[in-house]
């Protein structure tokens, strides 16, 4: 069944990600699911449920969930960029090796935004290596960025000493 959903290719030089799990969460997953199993029987028609009605459900399913993720983008990914964006042009104001930005508070989505913007600034040695914001309760973070592409590989660890330190 063609779902209409795709993934989205990796972008050009960039390896694709091997997938090490099959995801059986994603959109297209919860519509197929919704087809009528070869052996269903509604129990108050005795009958195999009707396809029609069950495109209705996915297809309503479909458009909350493009409607909940279009609002994400636009009442929470496009204002962060420009977060992060003045972020990394005052980076040198926060330490002179440029490795380090300050972002305004945690929470907002930055990892994206700063590889895009380290991309369109070419930005390349050094790379951001770390970022630092306060958590809702006002508490400094800090943060190692990850190498693109690779979500548990640091461009560069804090000292073993720090990692998980709190209130100190």
């Amino acid at each position: 069944i063609d779902t209409g959903v795709e993934p989205i290719p990796p972008r050009e030089n960039e390896s694709p990600i091997q997938l090490q799990y099959v995801d059986k969460t994603g959109l297209s997953s919860r519509v197929s699911r919704l087809n009528p199993r070869w052996n269903e029987i509604d129990e108050t028609t005795e009958k195999s449920p009707d396809p029609d009605a069950r495109f209705e459900v996915a297809s309503e399913m479909c458009g909350q969930d493009f409607l909940g993720m279009l609002t994400h983008i636009v009442e929470s990914d496009l204002p962060a960029r420009s977060f992060v964006d003045e972020a990394v042009k005052s980076r040198f104001e926060i330490d002179p090796s440029g490795e380090i930005i300050c972002l305004p508070s945690g929470g907002l989505p930055w990892k994206g935004h700063l590889y895009d913007l380290e991309h369109e600034y070419n930005i390349k040695d050094p790379l951001i290596k770390y970022v630092l914001y306060t958590d809702q309760a006002g508490m400094w973070r800090i943060q190692a960025v990850s190498v693109e592409g690779k979500g548990f590989e640091n461009r560069l660890s804090l000292p073993k000493e720090w990692r998980g330190v709190r209130d100190e």
